[in-house]
């Protein structure tokens, strides 16, 4: 959920009927509702002398579903919707009604009827006041309707109704109590308890989807001073109107805690570090007059767990409060660059310059390598080695990286089909367990040939141990994406690569292809390099090519292809598609 675009959900306090209880989270949703249905098929596949073979066929076939269900849900439950389990109480309540309908004249014929109290706790438990009514009401419709057809007595309906509604609302009472341990009595917001329980799902989800989060942290300036100056109760209505304002900024009020004493915290799903700073910025702007906050702020990344991030937020907070408090520090980017690129990439900013890479062999081109550029509204054209690593720093390069996939997709397929298109990918991005799925959705929407997409990346930044970048990888293998090796021989483990990582090309370090005019044994490396990659069944690539006699020292000593300002410096692609203007 994006903090832009989230509905506000709750009103004043975290025990609101719009809000399910807090003990209804993912994980006891699936582990409560996939024991359920487990303990409802075995019980339906229990023997009954008594039931004719009919009755016994439908029973087993209802206890097996059960049965099946239940191992799913305790297996993936997580996973699934939240309203999923709207159909797994009602499908279970009709479910029950079914078992009765179709024992009757049996000795187990009645047995079903305690089983309705597992949906109506269910019911209560899992949803929020409405939700559990709509439950109660479609268990109690069910029930009447399968006992009254079982030959029940209409006063023993009267009390077993009677007897599922009264737990019914006894549950949802003692739940919605609970709620109030994690509530702050002064401001209704959710209390420290409810921010690191709030947190570790966030991780846990996170972890699963790769779906990050950011984390925001409040502190009132001088507030020690207002309650020695006006007292506890002054101190008190400021925190009280603080809460009330936020409120009306903050998408969905579950997000906000009062973490202790002036200090409070946000959660905020699928957020970026701008977004983060942006809101924050609002959130310092939106206080009662004469009042002001500092704020810290931190994205999780891969690996984070809770206490680390909030660490990272902690310490970006007091920086502000260093640097004199009443301003906004973002962990890892203090001049707020995070910002700056998502604005950029909303205004449209960013522009695509592509370099040729010819074939050596004949001189013709056979595909790009599209490199980011900047076109800041007061510094002119910028380079990425002015602003790449500070995305990367901040996590602003997942949306960076995104445009430029989308970008240079869509150029490729208005050019000539026999031509490439490679794209550079940081390992933050390839970190990212939904890299691949973006990818897949960028060609698909354009309809790209996948051999076409040449994955770039850069071997002096790779830890080996990082698996998660080796299955993503592998995966866009699997796509028929090929992935290129940037930069070979810069980094100390060259040669691991080749052998732990999936690669197509290798592309050989510049810095060796300028040494061919300087040393011999610049030329002995380089022939070993492409030596090597042909025993290993890949493209060689030489970089940064300049002069002739390094394009002939290449193409002597069997290198596939070349790019470099000898063949054509970066630039925007002609509108035919089949040149590059230099810039």
């Amino acid at each position: 959920m994006n903090w832009r675009t989230a509905r506000r959900v709750g009103t004043t306090s975290t025990g609101s009927y719009r809000h399910a209880p807090a003990v209804a989270s993912m994980k006891t949703l699936s582990l409560s509702a996939g024991a359920f249905y487990l303990l409802g098929g075995i019980g339906a596949l229990l023997p009954d002398a008594t039931q004719s073979t009919r009755q016994q066929l439908g029973n087993r076939a209802i206890g097996v579903f059960d049965i099946l269900v239940g191992l799913a849900l305790l297996l993936t439950g997580r996973r699934w919707p939240r309203a999923a389990y709207h159909v797994l109480v009602a499908g279970g309540a009709l479910l029950i009604a079914t078992a009765m309908v179709l024992s009757k004249g049996s000795a187990s014929a009645e047995d079903p009827i305690i089983v309705f109290t597992l949906p109506i706790v269910a019911g209560a438990a899992y949803f929020a006041w409405r939700g559990a009514a709509v439950h109660t009401a479609i268990v109690v419709a069910a029930a009447f309707a399968a006992m009254a057809y079982a030959g029940i007595r209409h006063s023993e309906i009267i009390i077993v109704l009677g007897a599922l509604v009264c737990i019914g609302t006894f549950v949802a009472w003692l739940t919605r109590l609970a709620d109030r341990v994690e509530e702050d009595p002064l401001t209704q917001l959710g209390n420290r308890r409810a921010l690191m329980r709030q947190l570790e799902t966030a991780v846990e989800r996170a972890e699963r989807t790769g779906d990050g989060f950011a984390v925001v942290m409040l502190d009132l300036d001088h507030f020690k001073a207002i309650n020695d100056s006006a007292g506890h109760a002054a101190g008190d209505e400021l925190l009280r109107a603080c809460a009330a304002r936020w409120r009306d900024l903050v998408p969905d009020e579950r997000l906000i805690f009062r973490y202790g004493g002036d200090e409070f915290a946000l959660i905020l799903p699928s957020c970026s570090l701008g977004d983060a700073t942006e809101l924050a910025e609002r959130l310092r702007g939106g206080l009662p007059s004469g009042t002001t906050t500092s704020v810290g702020a931190a994205v999780w990344a891969p690996g984070d767990s809770s206490s680390l991030l909030m660490g990272r937020a902690d310490v970006a907070l007091y920086e502000a409060k260093a640097n004199g408090r009443d301003q906004t520090v973002a962990y890892g980017d203090p001049s707020q660059s995070a910002r700056e690129i998502e604005a950029a990439l909303r205004a449209g900013e960013f522009v695509l310059h592509y370099q040729p890479i010819v074939a050596l062999g004949d001189g013709t081109v056979r595909g790009y390598e599209s490199l980011v550029r900047w076109q800041h509204p007061t510094r002119g054209l910028l380079g990425p080695g002015e602003f790449v690593s500070q995305a990367e720093r901040t996590g602003s390069i997942h949306a960076l990286g995104a445009w430029t996939l989308d970008e240079a997709c869509a150029t490729a397929v208005r050019g000539p089909a026999d031509r490439a298109m490679a794209v550079n990918v940081s390992i933050a991005e390839l970190r990212n367990p939904s890299y691949v799925a973006l990818v897949q959705k960028a060609i698909e929407r354009h309809r790209l040939v996948p051999r076409r997409l040449i994955v770039e990346v850069t071997e002096g930044v790779y830890d080996q141990d990082d698996r998660q970048v080796t299955t993503s990888l592998t995966q866009l293998r699997e796509l028929g994406v090929r992935v290129a090796l940037d930069d070979f021989g810069s980094g100390w483990s060259s040669l691991r690569w080749l052998t732990t990582f999936p690669v197509d090309i290798v592309k050989i370090d510049g810095s060796f292809v300028h040494g061919i005019d300087q040393d011999v044994s610049n030329i002995e490396v380089i022939n070993a390099v492409i030596r090597l990659g042909k025993a290993l069944g890949l493209n060689v690539v030489g970089e940064q090519v300049e002069t002739e006699h390094q394009a002939r020292v290449l193409r002597d000593l069997g290198c596939d292809r070349a790019q470099g300002y000898f063949f054509g410096r970066p630039g925007p692609i002609d509108p035919a598609g089949d040149d590059v203007a230099a810039s």
